[in-house]
């Protein structure tokens, strides 16, 4: 997969993540011209049926979540789900420029991401990987990207 790939009606526009089983990339609605995110199943796995299943078992679960710490699903496509962008820093970003936080909000922080984490477990979908790079900041807001990753 590579930049301008056509999936559906969104053209790849730069990869943003990749891990064993999916990339994550910032893609363009041709139609619309609105910005999305695509988690993509990987090609090598795109062929195994039980994958593809839990794929879109977790873009179903993922569709029914409604949290503002949580990206919002809109769609699923074959072999990718569709989802709003989410613009802002990510914690990783924000300790590597800044190399701490003070701690009311590391704490501040700390509770919005356990009440992502509390909602989500509540609706039986469970994150799997959180790290630095999947908890972003924006205006003041945290929000837990990559359920569902791998």
């Amino acid at each position: 997969m590579q930049e301008g790939t056509q999936i559906g009606d969104y053209a790849l526009v730069r990869r943003l993540s990749i891990g064993r089983v999916t990339s994550t990339w910032l893609a363009r609605h041709t139609v619309l011209e609105s910005e999305h995110h695509l988690r993509v199943l990987l090609p090598q796995w795109a062929t195994v049926p039980e994958l593809v299943e839990a794929f879109l078992a977790s873009a179903r679960a993922q569709l029914a979540l409604r949290h503002p710490g949580l990206p919002r699903v809109t769609d699923a496509l074959q072999g990718a789900i569709v989802s709003d962008p989410v613009e802002g820093l990510s914690l990783r970003e924000r300790l590597d420029t800044e190399g701490w936080l003070a701690p009311k909000e590391a704490v501040s922080i700390a509770v919005q991401v356990l009440e992502v984490l509390a909602y989500a477990h509540e609706h039986g979908v469970f994150h799997g990987r959180l790290d630095p790079d999947r908890i972003v900041i924006a205006n003041g807001q945290v929000h837990v990207l990559g359920f569902g990753e791998d």
